[in-house]
Formats: C-alpha cells, structure tokens, sequence
C-alpha cells in the first residue's frame, strides 16, 4: 500500500511546533505501507517549511525534504499525474489540489491520506 499523502501531513510531520504534529507522528508510526511525494507535496513542504518552522531557513527546508526523500518507505511520483488535469473536488471546498491528490493516487494504484 502507498500514500499519497496532502501537503500538510509532511509539514506536520517536520515541524514539531505543528498543532497536528502528534496527530501525524502517530499515524505515520503505525501505518507499515510505502509513503509517496510528488512535486505538489515537495513544493508545499518547502514553503511551508520557510514560513512555519522555527529554522525558516531555506537550508533547514531543504534538509527536511532530503530526510522525507531519503527515508525507506518512501517513493517519488515523478510523470504520474498533471495538476492541470486536476478537477476541483465540489464535496471538500472545491480545492484543485485534492483532485490532484486524488489522481496522483490513483495513478499510483496508492491511497490518498489527508485527513490523518
């Protein structure tokens, strides 16, 4: 099984200070499967990195995402979906980005997790 995780869950993850850190630590800790990025998911880590972290340096970033890329269960879905392809979802405050998560999934054959 892969996730295809939102924008917020490795931001969660990464920073400490997070409201939902333990929430995401958590999850993270008990689910066994493979985890998946892609460059909407990366994007997010790093400029939500620089704007929420006590380290709001670009290098602090930079080292969280190489932690997430370099970790064992990780995989990278690099040409597996487009964002323009993306429809907005009418049912989740018709956000472009979770049809993308969930197209990216599904082209993963993987599951979206949001809402950890």
């Amino acid at each position: 099984m892969t996730w295809l995780t939102d924008s917020n869950v490795p931001v969660a993850l990464a920073i400490d200070t997070h409201e939902f850190h333990g929430r995401a630590s958590r999850w993270f800790a008990r689910e066994r499967g493979s985890f998946a990025t892609c460059a909407v998911t990366q994007g997010a880590l790093l400029r939500l990195h620089m704007t929420l972290a006590q380290d709001r340096s670009a290098e602090a970033a930079w080292a969280s995402l190489a932690g997430f890329a370099a970790h064992a269960r990780h995989e990278y879905l690099a040409g597996k979906f487009w964002l323009y392809r993306a429809e907005a979802d009418p049912y989740h405050g018709g956000q472009a980005g979770d049809g993308c998560l969930a197209g990216g999934a599904g082209a993963a054959q993987g599951w979206a997790a949001g809402d950890v």
